[in-house]
């Protein structure tokens, strides 16, 4: 049992990295679309 998992293992840290880096875009992602529709805002407001 402990050879499967050790064989699995560079697999599980794969995923999970690639999984964080997928969220880590989405959320980047989000912040810039907020980003983008504040400074819409903002000049509005301001001109």
């Amino acid at each position: 049992m402990q050879t499967i998992i050790e064989t699995v293992q560079p697999y599980v840290n794969t995923i999970a990295t690639a999984a964080a880096g997928v969220l880590t875009a989405f959320v980047l992602g989000g912040l810039n679309k907020l980003k983008t529709k504040f400074n819409v805002w903002l000049d509005a407001r301001t001109t």
